[in-house]
C-alpha cells in the first residue's frame, strides 16, 4: 500500500491535468470492450482533424480521447489503469504532441512516419490499425490501409441506378427520351430493341468523386409499358386474330397490324384453332444484334353462340354430310 501510495505522489503532477478516461469516452467503467471502440470510434469520427481543418478545439478532443482509447482499448493497460488511476500510465504527452506535429507537417495525410513507424509499431498499440481503418474508410469512402500508409488517392464517386418506364414503340425504333434525374434534366439516347431490364450507361452522371476523383456513372434501368395489341418475347411479336368457323374451313384472307404498317395474310382452308403462322422480319430491330424478330400470329377460332334457325340448319346438315 506504501509503494502505491509512492508512486501516486510521483506522478501526482501528470495526473491533475486529466479527466477519467471513462469520462473523455463516455462510458461506464463496466463497459464492454466493444462499447469502448464504438465510443471512441464516433467520437473520433466527429472531431477528426481533416473533418475540422483548423479547429483546435476538436484536435484536443480528437488527441484526448486517443488518449483514452490508447489506455481502455488494452486489456492489460486498463487493469493497471482501473487499479492506479493515471500513474500506471506509459504514455506521455510528448508522445502524443509528437504523433499531431508529424500529422500537421504531412498536410492532414497519415503517412508512416507520423506514428513512429506506423499504427502498431512505435508508441501505440495495434488496436488503432484497425479502428483508423475503420475511421478512414467512413472517412473517405474506401480503406486506406496498404504499403504507402495512410495517403488517400483520388476516389471515383459511386455509381447510380435510376429506373424508368418507356413506351413499346420507344424499346421498339429507340429514339431519344428525356428524363429528369435528381433534379436534373437529361436527353437519353435509347437504341432500338431495348426491353425491360435492358440498361443504358450514362458515364460521368453518378455521383462525384472525392479528392479530385472522377465521378461515377448512371445507368438508366428501362421498363416497357405494354402495347394494346402485341405481346413481346424477345424480338418476336405476338398477335391473336379471330375468324369464324366458316373461314377456318374454307379459308380466308385478313388484315394484320403490324409496328409499321398492316399486311394480309392468307389463312388456308382447314386451320385449326391456335395454329400459329409467322410473318418473317415483322417483328423488333435489334440494333446491337443487327437481326429483326418475326411477328406469330395465333388463329383463334371462334365458335357462334347463337344461331338463326336457317344457321342451325345449315351446321345440322353439315353434321349429316360429315358423318
Amino acid at each position: 500500500m506504501a509503494k502505491q501510495q509512492q508512486f501516486l505522489k510521483a506522478k501526482k503532477g501528470n495526473i491533475l491535468a486529466k479527466r477519467d478516461y471513462y469520462e473523455v469516452l463516455g462510458v461506464s467503467k463496466n463497459a464492454s470492450p466493444e462499447e469502448i471502440k464504438k465510443a471512441y470510434r464516433n467520437i473520433a469520427l466527429k472531431n477528426h482533424p481533416d473533418r475540422n481543418p483548423g479547429n483546435k478545439r476538436a484536435e484536443e478532443v480528437f488527441k484526448e480521447a486517443s488518449q483514452a482509447y490508447e489506455v481502455l482499448g488494452d486489456p492489460e493497460k486498463r487493469k493497471k489503469y482501473d487499479q492506479f488511476g493515471h500513474a500506471a500510465e506509459g504514455i506521455h504527452d510528448g508522445d502524443f504532441d509528437q504523433w499531431f506535429q508529424g500529422f500537421r507537417q504531412q498536410g492532414g495525410n497519415f503517412g508512416p512516419g507520423s506514428f513512429g513507424g506506423g499504427f502498431g509499431t512505435g508508441n501505440f498499440g495495434g488496436g488503432f490499425a484497425d479502428i483508423f481503418g475503420d475511421i478512414f474508410g467512413e472517412l473517405f469512402g474506401q480503406d486506406p490501409t496498404g504499403p504507402q500508409g495512410f495517403q488517400v488517392p483520388p476516389q471515383k464517386g459511386s455509381d447510380v441506378e435510376y429506373s424508368t418506364e418507356i413506351p413499346f414503340e420507344r424499346a421498339a425504333f429507340g429514339g431519344d427520351l428525356e428524363v429528369r434525374i435528381q433534379r436534373k434534366q437529361l436527353r437519353v439516347k435509347i437504341p432500338a430493341g431495348v426491353d425491360t431490364g435492358s440498361r443504358i450507361k450514362l458515364a460521368g452522371k453518378g455521383h462525384p468523386g472525392n479528392r479530385g476523383g472522377s465521378p461515377g456513372d448512371l445507368y438508366l434501368v428501362l421498363k416497357v409499358q405494354p402495347h394494346s395489341l402485341f405481346t413481346r418475347e424477345g424480338n418476336n411479336l405476338n398477335y391473336e386474330v379471330p375468324i369464324s368457323f366458316s373461314q377456318a374451313a374454307l379459308g380466308t384472307e385478313v388484315e394484320v397490324p403490324t409496328l409499321n404498317d398492316k399486311v394480309r395474310l392468307k389463312i388456308p382452308a382447314g386451320t385449326q384453332s391456335h395454329s400459329i403462322l409467322r410473318l418473317r422480319g415483322k417483328g423488333i430491330y435489334n440494333s446491337q444484334k443487327g437481326t429483326t424478330g418475326d411477328l406469330h400470329v395465333r388463329v383463334v377460332v371462334k365458335t357462334p353462340v347463337k344461331l338463326t334457325s336457317a344457321q342451325r340448319r345449315l351446321f345440322e346438315d353439315l353434321e349429316k354430310s360429315s358423318s
